[in-house]
């Protein structure tokens, strides 16, 4: 073989073997690598919830009758013991009328009824009526004697309706729910409208089983409403018994608000962010570079060119970031997958 052709064999196979190793060299993935941090880490649950009262007091009517006047608006402000409705004293006097009428016909009926059957009860001693005769006289006497009572009972109430025509305030707050009008027709026990006190807001929000055992009295709380511009502060004041609502087991949350704050409006939707653990100076890592199998959490660090499955120990997260127990320290570099498939072991360019 001339020298001339050495060359060109040496010249081939050169140009063979670098696009080789370059095509081998380009098949190594790059990666991102990070490391922890050292810093505060705090975990919460995000929901929602309904703004309402601490407390309100549902005015309703003590008796049937026409209202006379309403002495306040809607959204209006009262102190205890202000006026607020006064009925029409007319009916009321047409009423206790009415009612002592019917008690002194109840009183009445009852004497006869009650003179029938002693009358009854002397005969059938002397076997001149039967058992049953005797039986229908007493039946009869109990419903007059209960009659009595029912139109004294109605007598009391018609007397108290109109020694009680004005309706006071029982609690300061703001009126809500106002149902009722001037000359309107009430019946017993119908709603007319509600007091509440808005110095004292609460937040009550519903939790499944799972998150409410994360749950701890005076745990913080955060309230995000749309009309205000900063967040409410709060804290969980109270967890009320399991319910169940369409087939959901379910726990209500009651978190009482900062009254110094401005506040949200009644019955309104709000964002609600309970804290459940906050820690200080912990090794934090993004929470995309923790693997999970099974019980096992592990990372990837990036060493000698190469992935290295690590095991690691978790501790609370806000999904953004994870605390790390032990397993890494902040020295350590740590892959960010992202969609790449990693092994322990694998080449990757950092």
């Amino acid at each position: 073989m001339t020298m001339k052709r050495v060359i060109l064999v040496i010249f081939v196979i050169i140009c063979g073997i670098i696009p080789l190793i370059y095509f081998k060299g380009s098949k190594i993935p790059k990666v991102r690598t990070i490391k922890p941090t050292i810093s505060k880490i705090e975990s919460s649950i995000l929901t929602t919830g309904t703004v309402e009262p601490q407390s309100q007091t549902i005015i309703c009517a003590k008796a049937k009758g026409v209202v006379d006047k309403v002495l306040v608006d809607e959204n209006e402000r009262v102190e205890v013991g202000q006026e607020i409705i006064i009925f029409d004293g007319e009916d009321a006097l047409k009423r206790l009328e009415n009612a002592q009428f019917e008690l002194k016909q109840a009183k009445i009926d009852l004497l006869a009824a009650e003179s029938l059957f002693v009358k009854k009860m002397g005969l059938y001693g002397r076997q001149e009526v039967s058992k049953e005769e005797v039986e229908e006289d007493k039946s009869l006497y109990k419903r007059a004697l209960l009659e009595k009572n029912m139109a004294e009972e109605e007598v009391k109430l018609a007397t108290e309706h109109l020694n009680n025509l004005v309706y006071l305030a029982p609690q300061s707050g703001v009126v809500i729910d106002r149902k009722v009008l001037p000359q309107q027709y009430v019946l017993a026990n119908e709603v007319l409208m509600k007091i509440v006190n808005l110095d004292n807001l609460q937040v009550a929000v519903n939790l499944s089983r799972i998150d409410v055992k994360r749950i701890k009295l005076g745990q913080d709380a955060f309230i995000k409403a749309e009309n205000l511009d900063k967040e409410l502060t709060g804290y969980v004041k109270y967890v009320e018994p399991e319910e169940e609502e369409q087939n959901r087991l379910f726990s209500k949350i009651i978190i009482e608000l900062d009254p110094s704050k401005e506040l949200p409006e009644i019955k309104e939707r709000v964002e609600v962010r309970i804290i459940l653990e906050r820690k200080k100076d912990v090794l934090l890592l993004n929470s995309d570079a923790i693997f999970k199998q099974g019980l096992q959490s592990f990372v990837y660090l990036y060493k000698n060119s190469r992935a290295v499955k690590r095991v690691v120990r978790v501790g609370i997260t806000n999904r953004n970031q994870t605390e790390i127990i032990f397993g890494i320290s902040a020295k350590d570099k740590i892959i960010l997958p992202g969609k790449l498939k990693l092994t322990d072991g694998m080449k990757v360019k950092g």
